[in-house]
Parts: structure tokens; sequence; C-alpha cells
């Protein structure tokens, strides 16, 4: 199988960062005689450690009965089975996300690819849950959380990707759970693959003056 699902993504973000640099030229030129040209990305870089899989599972643990383990396909993804029971939850990043230090109404973006591989999902259950804490240790649960759910074809890869706004100036952590949620038993497999969580950030930007003659 190609790996197409990564490169699929890429071209995702190439696209959006051209539309946008073309908005911000065109509107910058009528009305400023300087256009501003974007030279990073969309979001600060991704909090999560062994975002692709490519050699190991390690900085992840399964929880609620799954089995998680490093699979060779597609060039390395996690891949979730249910050693013969039911999955009842999903995998954890180890590392617990600090934004202790971040203002309150703050954006954070999420991106992964998602497969069930041998079924056909139902519903939103495959793909991640944010877990919110009010200390910055990932210790002291909120009373709300985010559950970014999403389902393709069997055997094909999905892109689940947005953003969410935590307005709640007590949050000061956050977990982040991949996988599938309460639906594999028997001998079916998930995999998950490229994930990313950033905190939004300024685009930085370059000016740069023009003269008409």
């Amino acid at each position: 199988m190609s790996r197409t699902h990564r490169s699929c993504r890429a071209d995702r973000s190439a696209t959006r960062a051209n539309l946008y640099r073309q908005m911000m030229v065109t509107g910058s030129m009528i009305l400023l005689g300087i256009f501003v040209l974007p030279t990073g990305s969309f979001a600060e870089p991704n909090l999560i450690t062994n975002s692709t899989f490519d050699a190991s599972v390690a900085g992840w643990t399964a929880l609620g009965g799954s089995t998680l383990a490093h699979s060779a396909i597609d060039g390395g993804t996690a891949e979730f089975s249910s050693g013969g029971g039911t999955v009842s939850d999903m995998a954890q990043h180890d590392a617990c996300i600090d934004i202790s230090g971040e203002p309150s109404n703050q954006d954070y973006f999420f991106d992964g690819d998602f497969q069930a591989d041998n079924y056909t999902p139902t519903g939103n259950t495959l793909g991640f849950r944010f877990e919110f804490f009010t200390d910055a240790n990932c210790t002291t649960f909120h009373s709300d959380h985010q559950i970014m759910g999403g389902f393709g074809q069997m055997g094909s890869y999905f892109n689940l990707a947005g953003s969410f706004n935590v307005p709640d100036a007590s949050v000061l952590s956050i977990s982040v759970h991949i996988g599938p949620r309460a639906e594999l038993s028997g001998s079916r497999v998930a995999r998950a693959d490229n994930i990313e969580f950033s905190i939004a950030g300024a685009v930085p930007v370059e000016l740069m003056t023009f003269s008409i003659e």
C-alpha cells in the first residue's frame, strides 16, 4: 500500500498556504501599497512526540483493553487491536500538554490520518479525544472534554483535521488520545498516523514595498 495519506495532507497544507498568500497580497496591494508575504506556518510546532510512528509507538500508552503496537505497514503506523476482547478506550499521548501560559480563548489545531483496516466504522468512533485538566500536569480532570471523530471506507485512510477553542481559563493542560473508541472487538484492526496537535500562532510575515510607475 502506498503512503498516499501522507502526501495528500502535505498537498492540502501547501494549497491552504498559497490561498492565504494570494489573499494577503491582493488585499494589501489595493489598500496599502505594500504586500505581506507569509514566511512561516499557520501554527506553532507540533506538540506531539513520535507523531509518525516510523519506528515505534514510544510515547503512547494503550488504555481500556486495547493493544497498541507498531506496524511496518505504510512505512510505520500505530496499530490498534482488541487482543481478543473489546476495546473501551483509546491510546493516550504520554506527554501532558501544558497550556498554563496560554491566554484564554486560545485556538488549538489537530490533524491525523486514521484507518479502519478490516471493518467499517460506525458513527464518529475513530479519531481524537482531548481531555481538559485544571492543573498543569494532567491530574485534576475538568468537567469538559472534546471528541473529534470520523469514519471512512473499510481499508481506506481518512484525514481528520480542525481546531477547537478553550474559553475556560481554569483549563491548564490537555491530554491527547487517539484511536478507536469502544468499537474494536474480535479481529478488528485500526491504524493511526501523522498525528499533529499545535497551539494556534500568528503567521510570521515579511513586509515588502513596491511602486507603480
